[in-house]
């Protein structure tokens, strides 16, 4: 199952973290696909966006549409939990 996170850039982020993530990034996290867009009011249109992306990877649509959102606060927790992103 694919989840899609989204964080908004105008958030403080930890420096080492806000290193990994540029606003035209798309980030999958190795073992649950785990997707970062810009902000929060462009997630239709990344949606749309990955949507291509994720077929290419054999993602159903279905996969794509279990969206969550996630604050700066709980991308870091995140981080910790899962420190190794890969950058697509």
């Amino acid at each position: 199952m694919a989840t899609l996170y989204t964080y908004n850039r105008s958030e403080n982020l930890p420096e080492a973290l806000q290193a990994q993530l540029d606003v035209t990034d798309a980030l999958i996290l190795m073992g649950p696909a785990v997707f970062l867009v810009p902000t929060l009011e462009e997630v239709e249109t990344q949606l749309y966006v990955l949507e291509d992306h994720l077929r290419k990877r054999n993602l159903s649509s279905a996969d794509i549409q279990k969206a969550k959102v996630i604050s700066p606060s709980e991308l870091v927790t995140l981080t910790e939990q899962y420190p190794k992103f890969v950058a697509w």
